[in-house]
């Protein structure tokens, strides 16, 4: 087996090819596409490389912080804490280590990196800002049973320490 980029029509891709002997003078090849694996696969080293470098820097920051200032999108997330995140649950994880985690959001157009939710709650004042009324749907929407996974604004909400402080404006 081996493995190999080809572009077709414009587009690069990664490949998979193994040969198998079927006969005295025969050989069947199967090529598969891993475009979408090795996409996911070099997300992750990147996250990963992205993660530990943070965390070189991170004990050097003024703990806790005297605030944290939150906004909050159409989807429920907040802090880079968002819906569907491969490493949302790495983020939120009250009993994790991390101080900050990298997030490849499934629906914004940049990796990003972000503070743990342990991290925030180690602040002293804790500050929500949204504006307008889709996103006060949604924070009324977060103050009902559900899962966190889904609006994980859920996660700043449900701690009682610090208390979370919501300023609403209603336009821009």
């Amino acid at each position: 087996a081996f493995d190999y980029e080809l572009t077709l029509e414009g587009h690069p891709g990664h490949y998979e090819a193994r040969a198998s002997r079927s006969g005295v003078d025969e050989a069947v090849v199967v090529v598969r596409d891993v475009s979408e694996r090795r996409r996911v696969e070099n997300a992750l080293r990147l996250e990963k490389e992205r993660s530990e470098a943070l965390q070189e820097i991170i004990p050097f920051l003024s703990f806790p912080f005297a605030c944290a200032l939150l906004g909050m999108g159409e989807d429920g997330h907040t802090a880079s804490f968002f819906p569907a995140a491969t490493t949302l649950a790495q983020a939120l994880d009250l009993n994790g280590n991390a101080l900050c985690v990298a997030v490849t959001p499934p629906s914004a157009p940049h990796d990003r990196m972000t503070l743990s939710l342990p991290a925030l709650l180690r602040a002293q004042h804790l500050y929500l800002h949204i504006v307008g009324e889709a996103k006060m749907a949604v924070l009324e929407k977060a103050g009902l049973p559900g899962k966190t996974e889904d609006l994980p604004i859920r996660s700043v909400m449900a701690q009682a320490e610090p208390p979370l402080q919501i300023y609403y404006a209603n336009r821009n």
